[in-house]
C-alpha cells in the first residue's frame, strides 16, 4: 500500500483554495481535489501492510504543542520555466510556530529512518500542492493575482497516517 503522513487543514482554507483554483482550470492542468488538500510531513511509498503496526507504534510517540498556520500566497517548483508542482504557501502565525512545524517533520523523518525508511533527500519546504501542471504552461498572470491571497489559518494538533490509492479518476486517500 502506498503512504504518506500529513497533516490537514481547515475546511475553511480548502474552500478559499478552490475558489483560487477555478483559475487553474484546463486541461493542461490536473487540480487536486479540495477534500485532498493537505501538508505532506514525509511520503512513505509502497509499504508492506506488515509494516503498519510499526508505523503507527513509531507515530504514537511523537508529541507536540498546536501549531497555528496561516496558508499565504501561490507559486510553483522547480520554477516558472519548468513547472511540476503549484503550491499555496504556508507561513506561521506567529514566530515559533514554523520552527515548531520543521521539528514536527524533523520527529516523523527521524522515526521513519529508524524503521529503514528512506531519508529524504531535500530539506522539508511546507507547503500545500493545489494542482500539476500536465504540460507547460504559462502561469505568470496566476502567480501575479495570487502572490498574497490569504486563503486563511488553521491549527494543527495532530498527524495521519495515509493510504493513497491511485485510480484512472485520481488518488483516493483514506485515514489508516
Amino acid at each position: 500500500m502506498r503512504l504518506f503522513i500529513a497533516v490537514e487543514i481547515s475546511n475553511e482554507v480548502r474552500e478559499k483554495i478552490s475558489e483560487v483554483q477555478k483559475y487553474l482550470l484546463c486541461d493542461e492542468i490536473k487540480v487536486v481535489h479540495p477534500e485532498l488538500i493537505h501538508i505532506t510531513l514525509k511520503f512513505l511509498g509502497e509499504v508492506d501492510e506488515s509494516k503498519l503496526d510499526e508505523i503507527k507504534t513509531a507515530l504514537s510517540y511523537i508529541t507536540f504543542q498546536p501549531i497555528h498556520l496561516k496558508c499565504k500566497g501561490v507559486g510553483v517548483f522547480p520554477n516558472e520555466n519548468f513547472i511540476r508542482v503549484i503550491w499555496a504557501g504556508v507561513e506561521g502565525v506567529s514566530e515559533g510556530d514554523m520552527p515548531r512545524l520543521k521539528a514536527l517533520a524533523d520527529q516523523v523523518e527521524k522515526h521513519m529512518v529508524a524503521l529503514r525508511f528512506e531519508k529524504n533527500e531535500h530539506n522539508f519546504s511546507p507547503h500545500i500542492t493545489i494542482g500539476r501542471p500536465k504540460e507547460q504552461v504559462d502561469l505568470s498572470e496566476f502567480l501575479k493575482k495570487y502572490k498574497n491571497n490569504n486563503f486563511g489559518s488553521f491549527r494543527v494538533d495532530n498527524i495521519k497516517l495515509k493510504k493513497s490509492t491511485l485510480t484512472p479518476k485520481g488518488p483516493i486517500y483514506e485515514d489508516i
